[in-house]
């Protein structure tokens, strides 16, 4: 961060289990890489622990199943009290260090729901406590929601995380429609929310509107995506950089890359 200051560089990354979100915050990282790592601010456990980057994740786990009297039913009464004043808490922390947050919600669902990737390891075997994780991201996702909280949606894609390049951003948007964004609101956060982000990297801002002097960058869909975002899906084709793709070119342009 001592760095990236003197660089006048954006910065994004997880929240070290050491560190936890007001160290985070008191160094003024601008964005915070994953819901899911925010996760750890509504539980108790030992941040001084000498563990190794793969032992965190299942020590947390296992801190949850603590908080909650050593048992996998969690929809106890008082369990679900704390979890709601810490939610409160950390809401209020974010709302007022205006930190943008990246979704990823779709690698939570791919580990809980198909057990892949480094994280669905975790939950092997555990069904009660992938389903608790899982609903637990979603409603802070939504939580986050409701406070205004800027957020951009991302998947974290890759062989780790399990989850497909490319295809896997229109689960993203299906999820956070689910969960309370309106198909605006889904929209607008991998494309005029991203292109605020990529300003704040770069200090250029060429892409995410339709504008004259930006970026020829968009989908031509055949139903409005404002009323449900799948739409976005049913396209007759991109325009990339100011080439047009017809949809049946990108079908053989698929074809072509198998």
């Amino acid at each position: 961060m001592k760095a990236a200051k003197e660089l006048n560089l954006y910065t994004v990354g997880h929240i070290p289990f050491s560190v936890g979100l007001d160290g985070v915050i008191s160094e003024e990282m601008n964005e915070i890489a994953h819901i899911f790592v925010l996760v750890q601010e509504l539980v108790d456990f030992d941040r001084d622990k000498n563990l190794s980057p793969r032992a965190w994740w299942p020590y947390l786990a296992d801190a949850f199943i603590k908080m909650n009297s050593n048992s996998l039913d969690f929809s106890n009464d008082d369990f679900r009290r704390r979890l709601r004043e810490r939610t409160k808490t950390l809401v209020e922390k974010l709302r007022e260090a205006k930190i943008t947050v990246c979704t990823t919600l779709v690698m939570i669902e791919t580990a809980t729901n198909e057990g892949k990737g480094y994280a669905g390891q975790i939950f092997k075997g555990r069904k009660e406590l992938a389903t608790f994780f899982r609903n637990l991201c979603r409603d802070l996702f939504s939580e986050l929601a409701q406070a205004g909280i800027p957020m951009v949606l991302g998947t974290d894609a890759g062989r780790l995380s399990g989850v497909i390049h490319g295809t896997s951003l229109h689960d993203e948007l299906r999820i956070v429609a689910e969960c309370g964004f309106s198909p605006y609101q889904a929209i607008a956060a991998c494309t005029k929310n991203a292109a605020k982000v990529a300003e704040a990297m770069t200090g250029t801002n060429d892409f995410g509107t339709i504008e004259v002097g930006k970026r020829a960058d968009f989908i031509l869909v055949n139903q409005n995506p404002l009323e449900d975002v799948s739409n976005i899906q049913d396209n007759r084709g991109v325009m990339a950089a100011g080439r047009w793709y017809s949809k049946s070119t990108l079908e053989d342009m698929i074809l072509l890359s198998k």
